[in-house]
């Protein structure tokens, strides 16, 4: 089965963002901005840039005149993800068919910022992949050092492998992470706080490689779709990324270990938003987990698996 799945999922062309105009015309930062709305500068950059449709709240602060262009109910069904697993765009369309009303919006981004997005308010969940260099732990660990006070429920999407992703045949044969300081190979690197930046680094570190030795090292992609596709496009020869999208880039890939992404949420969404108890049911049938295995790269055995996480209880004294 082809599946295509979109990187990014734009604006509408029939919604006017004229938030740039607006801030440059008030002479304000990026920053500036995010400081007085009280959301994340990548937020501001991404809805200016297109990349993400905010959510009334956050609409709100930016004090955006906004037009609804659907109906409410379908609008405040809509979830919206920050991560970097490419599909959860499928699981936006297989609402879409199944449901025919939930669906599900997609914010490309690193496991540090989709969890920074989530505690600002801007999304509903967030997608993280980090595993502890000392425990092996994975994901609960770093959650447990950033979450705020209260409960969040931490649910499994997908276990999958993590490595480096090379043109096909691996013509500079490339094969551990030291490989990537070799004269002649650059590298596509991840922001800063993202699962495979995280892997990278610590695995640079081990080999005693210092990031100044790596041609490419502050070259940043948004996603592991976007590492892939530079790499097929040959402005890059490595990066790192997970095997489903070397999979469907066709690309050569050399594992450096496994991982777990998991989707967490503040445990109150759960009864108060219908669209995010739709998703999580659908990830409990086997006609959902059989779609997702079929991208390749995907072990679905533990999806819908559910943990409790309660944030740091801090005293008021």
């Amino acid at each position: 089965m082809s599946v295509v799945i979109p990187a990014l999922i734009r604006l509408s062309d029939s919604v006017e963002n004229r938030l740039r105009q607006l801030r440059e015309a008030r002479a304000l930062s990026q920053a500036d901005l995010a400081g007085q709305a009280g959301i994340t500068r990548q937020a501001v950059y991404a809805i200016e840039g297109g990349d993400y449709l905010p959510t009334t709240g956050v609409a709100l602060r930016l004090a955006v005149r906004v037009r609804l262009l659907r109906d409410r109910r379908s609008i405040e069904e809509e979830v919206t993800v920050a991560g970097c697993d490419p599909s959860i765009f499928l699981a936006g369309e297989y609402l879409r068919r199944r449901q025919g009303a939930a669906t599900v919006v997609g914010w490309t981004m690193g496991s540090g910022a989709a969890l920074q997005a989530l505690l600002h308010g801007q999304v509903h969940a967030a997608g993280v992949h980090v595993v502890d260099d000392k425990t092996g732990e994975h994901n609960l660990s770093f959650l447990r050092r950033h979450l705020r006070k209260g409960a969040y429920t931490v649910v499994t999407f997908a276990a999958w492998e993590q490595g480096l992703l090379m043109a096909p045949g691996n013509p500079k044969g490339i094969r551990t992470v030291a490989d990537v300081s070799r004269k002649g190979v650059t590298l596509m690197n991840r922001e800063e706080g993202a699962g495979a930046r995280l892997l990278l680094d610590r695995q640079l570190a081990a080999a005693g490689i210092k990031p100044a030795q790596v041609s490419g090292y502050r070259r940043l992609a948004s996603s592991h779709l976007e590492v892939a596709r530079q790499i097929a496009e040959g402005q890059a020869d490595v990066g790192v990324g997970i095997r489903s999208a070397a999979t469907l880039l066709g690309l050569s890939f050399v594992s450096l270990q496994e991982e777990r992404y998991d989707l967490v949420m503040p445990t109150t969404y759960l009864s108060t938003h219908p669209g995010l108890s739709m998703l999580l049911d659908t990830m409990t049938t086997r006609a959902f987990r059989k779609e997702i295995d079929s991208l390749g790269g995907y072990d679905v055995r533990e999806m819908g698996m559910r943990r409790t996480l309660r944030g740091p209880e801090r005293s008021g004294r």
